[in-house]
């Protein structure tokens, strides 16, 4: 939506949190209401907006803040996701404070209609309805299912329904990362998770990189995958008789889930076997438990909860009945592992907490009127005996884990080992829609006892590991967890509790070694640093089980750890020639005790070749070495010294590492720096944050950085098609051969690709589906085939295939990675041939030409640039659109009756300060795509770091 001011936020929806379980992870969290629903007619109509006055009744009735629900702000955000969605939309308002003055008004572009609505400001619900029922009308007479991108799995049936979904979550997004709108597909898919059955093989699957094929991650034991043989590492290649060969990771799942007692075949190739296996799998009702549970040296039981679906609670009861029966009654505590659990049901949590207490509050929730509601009663007291117990946490545990994870640690039942949880303090319930979707609301915040809120705060560790990890290329990364996303860091996240997280007990750092794979038969406490320290706090508590006395009692325990973890970490540090003894802080002084300086590129011609790459500049596509030179300034020693950098992608999270340095010291830390293919140009500044012994950053300095991007590939193809029996005519039974030439009309290619996907299911075998030529340079041709086997028909009609050209490496990543456009990553090109009918001539593919003809440099000074260029295409061009960030500013295409050749366009860019992406995407007739982004500093304009020598 263009604007006098900047954009507001569009369509997001957080999965940080929520039940994952199963072979794929749904991540959805919450209370559930399990009413049904009715599934949208074949006449749905859009101007009738029967989902979204849904959704604002339930918002206007339960939403949780309801000092957050600004109308006016709903209605911009949900148009701003209709404009997002789709192409030929553009939508123009004032600035909000005009349109709260009374002066509101809507430019409203469909395609080639054109109108200005007089709009009043949007107060309440009502006048939200009057607004959005005028839009949506001039949608239902102008748009077209032809105006819409193609469908993505789990949209619904209905096409224009997809603009309905996009509408409401657009408005939910002003509200809290947690509201959404599922539809009915992936509601479904919720359902099946969180009851935690489904009819499957009992396998977990992954999509092999090396060799771009699915593969087992790990058969789950006692179903028939496992009884079947299947093994990890095996790689699927052929579901009931059609190769998996480009299958993606969604159509698989559907394959491989289905009616109980259905036979699956499925053939699997294994390392060190010659031969392909084929093996026969029955599907069975997967109780998809996510509790595991063993024994661990000194009678110290470890039980990990994945996740907290409906079945959790009598899951955790029955792995303590085994552990206890194995250790002949004599447990001497457990580790309950709650890494990585995202939440789930609310009542769940409880009733695990309930297992453990005697006595005590678990949990409250607050709605938005204030009103504090207590869980349902669901005491099965007596509770576990009182053996000393540790839950270890990390910034992924949310939700329903904090539930467990707090009401554990504030009735002293448990000590808190890990990281501080992610905080997730609010509760969301389920509303089935008309169609079967479900509207996802937050209408509460949680309590943990003492009615503390964890919003934004998290549960905090007694003992706080820090893993550090030393690469074996030469990067350290010791305070990468820092910066790990938590509930706070999320876009409209709900407001902090005002609650301060205590600090922990105690802290440790420690040497991370390589994590161990998944499928690995229990817990390893030889590879898992921190379950082997939570046993060994357990066994050194004694009979204390209260946390005060497990913290008194290992205090002794802990401070060895620490000495042996130090000297590990001293050892490391050692071998990369680092002193990293510890000392004082520094003490904090307004004067900056250090000077920094940042230093990119070789040491300079003639010694290290900083000719090609560019001196003071990373190149993108090269690996370069950025050096930090950081000197003492003050007359006392600084200990264990450190460099942060964040604020340039590709610096972000890198760090820089000096230990010890003396009065008036400077000392030097290089590491290499890979600026991938794709990366735009631009000029930003780089935030150095210097550490020292001390819990807070000695300084932190801004320097530039220049990053030089360079030009893309530009892919063209010819497809030539031609089939085995020689008569031109495509049968059954014949060998469908593609020929493909590519040509490359732009910058190097380095890692082409063309892929063949099947979308005729068995009909059609797939035999070699890719092409990977190697790298292609400017005006390169090279050629290759593609080929498929047309089997007997099972059903009329054309055979459907999609081919897919692009670049693996070489890509506008300022389109798809900072604008999150993962679409115009590759061109996707349908093909149709029918059987039985003359194989087409070759056909010649050619994606538009895009030229910015006036752009601004680098940087600016000032808020407003324009931008303007032409766009042109031998076929026709469909669109042409301009975004900065994701804020549409720019939308033109093809007029009725009309297609045009050439489209220029201009547009008039506000700026915010500091880095802007803009994004330029062209479209022609034939569905094929063009893309450039624009990297502009808006501010003063940084002044280049220099190569050493400069």
């Amino acid at each position: 939506m263009r604007r006098v001011v900047r954009p507001l936020a569009v369509f997001v929806i957080a999965t940080a949190v929520g039940v994952g379980v199963g072979l794929r992870a749904a991540m959805i969290g919450g209370a559930s209401d399990s009413s049904a629903g009715n599934l949208f007619p074949a006449d749905y109509d859009l101007a009738e907006l029967e989902l979204t006055r849904a959704t604002l009744y339930h918002v206007d009735q339960s939403y949780v803040d309801p000092s957050r629900v600004d109308w006016d702000n709903l209605v911009s955000a949900g148009l701003d996701a209709v404009e997002q969605m789709v192409p030929s939309v553009l939508f123009t308002r004032p600035d909000p404070s005009l349109r709260a003055s009374g002066k509101g008004s809507l430019a409203v572009d469909i395609g080639d209609f054109h109108t200005v609505l007089d709009l009043p400001p949007v107060r309440d619900r009502e006048g939200a309805e009057l607004v959005l029922e005028e839009v949506v009308g001039l949608l239902a007479d102008h748009l077209v299912a032809s105006d819409l991108p193609p469908a993505a799995p789990g949209t619904g049936g209905a096409p224009m329904a997809r603009v309905e979904y996009a509408l409401i979550n657009g408005i939910l997004s002003t509200l809290d990362p947690h509201s959404i709108l599922l539809p009915p597909e992936a509601a479904h898919e919720m359902d099946l998770d969180n009851q935690g059955e489904f009819g499957g093989l009992g396998i977990t699957i992954v999509l092999d990189e090396e060799f771009r094929q699915l593969a087992i991650e790990c058969p789950i034991p006692g179903t028939p995958a496992a009884e079947a043989g299947l093994q990890a590492g095996d790689r699927v290649t052929r579901i009931d008789g059609e190769s998996t060969v480009n299958l993606s990771l969604d159509d698989a799942i559907l394959r491989l889930r289905g009616p109980e007692g259905a036979v699956v075949h499925l053939t699997v190739a294994r390392k060190g076997v010659e031969e392909p296996i084929s093996i026969d799998v029955k599907r069975a009702l997967i109780d998809s438990d996510p509790v595991e549970f063993a024994m661990l040296e000194g009678n110290v039981g470890w039980i990990r909860i994945q996740s907290f679906h409906e079945k959790v609670a009598t899951s955790v009861a029955d792995a303590l009945a085994s552990l206890h029966r194995e250790a002949g009654g004599d447990l001497q505590g457990l580790v309950l592992d709650l890494r990585g659990n995202p939440g789930g049901f609310l009542t769940q949590a409880v009733r695990v907490a309930d297992l453990f207490l005697t006595q005590g509050d678990i949990v409250s929730t607050v709605d938005g009127a204030g009103r504090q509601v207590e869980p349902p009663d669901v005491a099965t007291r007596p509770a576990e005996p009182e053996y000393p117990i540790a839950v270890l946490v990390d910034a992924s545990s949310a939700s329903a884990s904090e539930i467990l994870a707090g009401a554990l640690r504030y009735n002293e039942r448990a000590v808190i080992v890990g990281e501080r949880s992610f905080g997730k303090g609010s509760v969301q319930n389920l509303q089935t829609l008309a169609d079967d979707s479900k509207l996802k609301l937050t209408i509460s915040r949680y309590l943990t006892p003492g009615e503390r809120s964890i919003q934004g705060v998290g549960i905090p560790a007694d003992v706080e590991l820090e893993p550090v990890v030393f690469q074996e290329g030469g990067g350290i990364h010791m305070f990468h967890r820092e910066s790990v996303r938590r509930e706070a860091d999320l876009d409209a996240a709900l407001e902090s509790s005002g609650f301060e997280a205590d600090e922990p007990a105690y802290r440790l750092r420690y040497v991370a070694p390589e994590a161990a794979p998944w499928c690995a038969s229990g817990p390893d406490p030889r590879t898992d640093r921190e379950l082997a320290f939570s046993r060994l706090l357990l066994v050194s508590a004694g009979r204390g089980w209260r946390r005060p006395d497990v913290l008194t009692a290992t205090s002794r325990v802990v401070a060895n750890q620490q000495r042996s973890f130090g000297n590990e970490l001293l050892a490391a540090f050692q071998e990369r020639g680092i002193d990293w003894g510890d000392g004082p802080a520094a003490v904090p002084a307004t004067v900056s005790p250090v000077e920094v300086s940042l230093a990119v590129g070789e040491a300079g011609p003639g010694e290290g070749g900083a000719g090609e790459a560019g001196a003071g500049v990373l190149q993108a596509g090269h690996t370069q070495p950025v050096t930090v030179t950081v000197t003492n300034t003050t007359t006392l020693p600084l200990y264990r010294v450190a460099v942060v950098a964040t604020g340039i992608p590709v610096l972000d999270g890198e760090e820089f590492f000096f230990g010890h340095l003396a009065p008036g010291e400077r000392r030097s830390y290089t590491t290499p720096i890979e600026v991938p293919d794709g990366e735009p140009s631009e000029r930003s500044l780089v935030a150095l944050s210097v550490r020292d012994a001390g819990a807070e950053p000695l300084t932190v300095v801004e320097l530039p950085v220049e990053v030089h991007g360079h030009p893309l590939p530009d892919l063209s193809w010819t497809l030539t098609p031609s089939e085995s029996g020689g008569d031109g005519t495509l049968d059954a039974g014949d060998e469908l051969r593609l020929q493909v030439t590519l040509v490359n009309h732009g910058g190097d290619a380095v890692a082409p690709f063309v892929r063949l996907r099947n979308h005729s299911g068995g009909q059609l075998e797939l035999e070699n589906a890719r092409f990977e030529p190697g790298p292609l340079a400017h005006g390169a041709t090279v050629t290759g085939t593609l080929t498929a086997h047309i089997t007997e028909l099972r059903t009329p009609g054309p055979v459907a295939l999609e081919l897919e050209v692009g670049d693996e490496q070489a890509y506008d990543r300022g389109v798809v990675m900072r604008a999150a456009r993962y679409d115009w990553y590759q061109q996707r090109t349908d093909l149709a041939l029918t059987v039985g009918q003359p194989l087409p001539g070759p056909s010649s593919f050619d994606p538009p030409t895009l030229e910015i003809t006036r752009q601004p440099g680098l940087s600016t000074d000032g808020r407003r640039i324009t931008l303007s260029g032409m766009v042109s295409d031998d076929h026709g061009v469909a669109e042409v659109l301009v975004f900065v960030g994701q804020d549409k500013v720019f939308q033109e295409g093809r007029r009725a009756g009309a297609s045009f050749r050439s489209v220029p366009f201009t547009a008039e860019v506000a700026l915010a300060p500091g880095a802007n992406t803009l994004s330029v995407l062209a479209r022609d007739e034939d569905g094929l795509t063009v893309s450039r982004s624009v990297v502009v500093w808006s501010g003063a304009s940084p002044v280049l770091a220099k190569a050493p020598g400069e």
